[in-house]
Order: C-alpha cells, then structure tokens, then sequence
C-alpha cells in the first residue's frame, strides 16, 4: 500500500467532503482522486514509471498536492524543488535528482537551464502553453 491508496479509499467513503480548500477553490476527495488519476495518467503516457523522478517548482498549489499523489499512484518519487532556487541552483538540483519531467509555474520557465533536456518534458502548471512545452490542465 502507498499512500495514494489513501486518497483513493477516502474518494470511495466521503466522496462529496473537501479535500482542498485553496484560493477560493473546493476540491472535493472524489474530484481530487479523479484529477490525480488523471495526471497518473499523463505521466505515464510520457514514460513516467516506477522509480523516476516527477519534480515540481511552484508555490504551494492544489497542483503540488495532486502531483504528489499522482506520482505515489505511479510509484514515481515526488521530488519538490525550492522555488526561490535561481538558475545556478536549479541546475544543481536537477542535475542531483535526475528527474524524468519537471512541473512549475510559468514565471519559474527562465530559470530552467538552457537546453535541459528531460525525458517527460516540462508541464507548466500554469499560463498558456508555447508549444515547447505541456499544459498540467490540458
């Protein structure tokens, strides 16, 4: 058992109670399990499996939340990245934890460091999509 089970044996009892109260947004335990195997899902259509590495650079979002579980599901490691890091230390971190796709914000983009390549890609989290990289709502 992992603890994505959790959420998921919580979605089945009180699919209709809160689970995240965030910026003015309920998420109910149902909706979130629902969002969270939706991302699993994505991720793993990108190559994520056990073992690889789904960092994040964000603020504290329903998004960090889902992407944790979403990676347990997958048996992945949840890998936070701090979001005050500036390019140098950014690259440090991501060269260390070696992770298969990396999700964060769209003001945090500049920071990635020129030509890093990441196997999954790079999902903003939020704003528009360019075309270079995913959209987490898409």
């Amino acid at each position: 058992m992992n603890t994505s089970e959790f959420l998921m044996i919580a979605g089945a009892i009180v699919p209709d109670r809160p689970a995240i109260i965030f910026d003015g947004q309920t998420i109910t335990f149902e909706g979130l399990a629902e969002r969270v195997n939706r991302l699993a899902n994505g991720l793993s259509e990108m190559g994520v499996g056990s073992g690889d590495r789904v960092a994040t650079m964000q603020v504290n979002t329903n998004q960090c939340i889902e992407t944790y579980f979403a990676a347990a599901q997958l048996d992945a490691i949840y890998v936070p990245i701090n979001f005050r890091a500036k390019t140098e230390e950014l690259a440090q971190m991501l060269e260390i934890a070696g992770p298969s796709v990396l999700l964060l914000g769209k003001r945090y983009l500049s920071l990635v460091p020129e030509g890093k390549q990441l196997s999954g890609g790079i999902i903003l989290l939020d704003g528009e999509a360019d075309g270079a990289h995913k959209n987490y709502e898409a």
